[in-house]
């Protein structure tokens, strides 16, 4: 569920795995694109539900940005509990107990957390995937920083995970009987200051500023339980992808 920068790409790996393939999108265009691709595809938005046959899928990978409603539009859906979810959940979830985050960070992860509980209570086979920051070719936040000043938090650690190891990571919880909360992040926890600098200047963009009076430290998230069943392949060190 959820066509996008992640699940574009996974429904096409699911393909070349022989697997039939279900997705969602918003536009009749990119419906038409995905179907003469093979994949069967059905438009979704906040405003409908997905259909039975969706839902009847062995497999339900669900990948959707958060957004104030969701969590009620969730419970509307025609679920079969028998079924195994992979939920694409964040390391936000972790940052509303910060207390120096912003209140969008903090409305996200209630979302999340409200959703992650829902998932949990009703899906026997579930797996709850707390990604970082997914970054991979074209997809980089440095971009957005660029130039700015008196940015905060430059000593808090960044949590990312490149998105072909966030595929792999996925691919490899279809089959298993595995269920819980898997922190899904890279090794590298450069500082957000290290991260976003470095790339800025590899790029020849203008560089982000941090107030250097602020102190504050952030959490680095583990990754532990995650490398007990998955190698991680692509390093983020200061996102070294263009």
């Amino acid at each position: 569920m959820g066509l996008g920068y992640l699940g574009y790409p996974l429904a096409q790996d699911l393909l070349k795995l022989g697997h039939r393939v279900k997705g969602t999108t918003r536009t009749p265009e990119k419906k038409k694109k995905f179907d003469d691709e093979g994949i069967v595809c059905e438009i979704l938005n906040p405003s409908t539900l997905p259909s039975k046959d969706f839902l009847e899928a062995d497999v339900l990978i669900l990948n959707i940005p958060p957004f104030e409603e969701q969590p009620e539009w969730f419970k509307s859906w025609d679920w079969d509990y028998s079924k195994r979810i992979i939920f694409v959940s964040s390391t936000s979830v972790y940052c509303a107990s910060s207390g120096i985050v912003s209140e969008d960070s903090k409305r996200e992860a209630g979302i999340l957390s409200l959703e992650e509980d829902f998932f949990i209570q009703h899906f026997p086979s579930h797996m709850i995937l707390r990604a970082g920051g997914i970054l991979g070719p074209g997809r980089h936040p440095g971009r957005i920083l660029s130039g700015r000043e008196n940015l905060s938090k430059g000593n808090h650690p960044v949590n990312l995970i490149h998105v072909d190891d966030l595929r792999g990571i996925i691919l490899s919880l279809i089959d298993s009987e595995n269920s819980g909360v898997l922190n899904v992040v890279s090794d590298e926890h450069h500082s957000r200051k290290e991260f976003y600098q470095d790339f800025c200047k590899r790029h020849g963009l203008p560089l982000p500023l941090f107030d250097e009076r602020d102190k504050s430290e952030g959490k680095t998230v583990s990754n532990t339980r995650l490398k007990k069943s998955y190698q991680l392949k692509w390093p983020t060190i200061f996102g070294k992808d263009p």
